[in-house]
């Protein structure tokens, strides 16, 4: 393990020599940097690829750091809550006479409408409404994207994760943060694209970036809305 000090910052980083043609750096949710390099490559130049990535390794670190301290809102009348990038009031209306409890969004507010009111209830209604929305809504984009790329994905799933908003496998299975549906979508937009330029290219290599921008060619407005509402996108 190479321990490195930048701007008084202790980061670990991990370097495998694998069968590869070039070094590629990866950085997971739990916060571990790897360095993957051709078995051919000699320290020196592993070295100084690492340092001359330091600042981004740095702020991709800080970036997932601001994502796992995103505060959980309190569910109550008159609290907003984001949707699809926009934000709304909760109304949280109790009818023990209904049938089933129900959500919808009129005007500026999101409705629940329950028989039983209480925090852990109303969240769960608004997590299975989201949750529904997000999987109709990301899907729909991963359709729209498709003529993009000659790859597809294996499989896609909606899941919930503190760890990451979209990751696609070396085998093309794509999984997708059901939250997203609390941002615009164009942030939508760019996450999938993302993720299924990862089909191609399992790195963030320049050719990564160039895929990216060839079809989202604004992205980085979008990594930064992320980088900021982030933190508010949680229930």
């Amino acid at each position: 393990m190479l321990k490195v000090d930048y701007n008084g910052e202790k980061i670990n980083i991990l370097i495998e020599y694998k069968k590869r043609k070039t070094v590629s750096i990866r950085i997971d949710y739990d916060l571990k940097v790897r360095v993957l390099a051709p078995k051919e490559c000699n320290k020196d130049q592993v070295m100084n690829i690492i340092e001359s990535k330091l600042d981004l390794i740095s702020k991709k670190l800080n970036d997932i750091r601001s994502l796992s301290q995103r505060q959980e809102i309190e569910i109550s009348n008159d609290e907003q809550l984001l949707y699809m990038g926009k934000k709304y009031y909760i109304k949280v209306i109790l009818d023990k006479n209904i049938e089933k409890n129900n959500i919808s969004i009129q005007n500026n507010n999101i409705i629940i409408n329950t028989q039983n009111d209480e925090q852990e209830q109303v969240k769960n209604i608004i997590k299975k409404h989201f949750k529904k929305e997000g999987s109709k809504q990301i899907k729909k984009r991963v359709s729209y994207y498709q003529s993009n790329f000659k790859l597809k994905p294996k499989s896609i799933n909606i899941v919930e994760s503190e760890k990451f908003w979209g990751i696609c496998s070396s085998n093309r299975d794509i999984k997708f943060n059901w939250k997203l549906i609390m941002a615009p979508i164009e942030v939508i937009d760019y996450v999938v694209v993302h993720e299924m330029s990862h089909m191609s290219h399992m790195n963030h290599s320049k050719s990564f970036w160039k895929m990216v921008a060839k079809i989202i060619p604004e992205y980085k407005k979008q990594v930064e809305w992320l980088q900021f509402n982030g933190r508010y996108m949680k229930i």
